[in-house]
């Protein structure tokens, strides 16, 4: 046999050997790999896939639908106290039912309510005569400038014994959109079931 003829058939013993080991360890892998990520999925959907009543489901869609209102950090601590149940806006928003509640620069939701009814816009009067659901003095409420004459009146406060973190995206300043950040659902959906 002359010298190239060997050379070849070795060279094709070797990418047989090659080819073959190559195919048979990916082939493997591709086996452990896939054992693996159903394990981890399975997993993933044991941890997240909390049972949850019916009402913290309505709770949470009614969240995704209408996001995370902030409030100044003042005003929501009195608000998730029971001090007060009105947060007077500029104006009427289309939004009721169960939402987020952020205190301005936290990046985290604090606890959720229910936006129950909305009055307003009231007057001056009026506004001074509820000073024990908003908690604003008379002296603000006379300024020239003072423009919050609508009341979000807020029932079923609950507040989180640790706050939830989410994403705050730019342009965010007085709603956020949370129902499209899946962590953060869940984690609603656990803080909420823990209550």
């Amino acid at each position: 046999m002359s010298l190239a003829i060997i050379t070849l058939l070795v060279l094709l013993t070797l990418y047989a050997i090659y080819f073959y080991d190559k195919r048979y360890n990916n082939s493997e892998k591709q086996i452990i790999i896939k054992k693996h990520l159903t394990k981890e999925s399975q997993r993933k959907v044991k941890k997240t896939s909390t049972s949850v009543s019916p009402q913290i489901e309505l709770m949470l869609s009614q969240i995704k639908e209408n996001g995370a209102l902030i409030f100044e950090k003042h005003k929501l601590q009195d608000i998730v106290n029971g001090k007060y149940c009105w947060e007077l806006r500029t104006n009427k928003f289309n939004k009721k039912g169960y939402i987020g509640l952020i205190a301005k620069g936290s990046k985290t939701i604090a606890g959720v309510a229910k936006i129950i009814e909305y009055h307003g816009p009231l007057s001056k009067e009026e506004l001074k005569n509820n000073k024990h659901k908003h908690g604003v003095l008379a002296k603000q409420i006379n300024q020239n400038d003072f423009k919050h004459h609508i009341a979000l009146e807020l029932d079923e406060v609950i507040a989180f014994a640790q706050p939830v973190p989410y994403e705050h995206k730019s342009g965010a300043v007085m709603w956020v959109k949370i129902g499209s950040q899946n962590d953060v659902m869940l984690a609603l959906a656990r803080a909420l079931s823990s209550k």
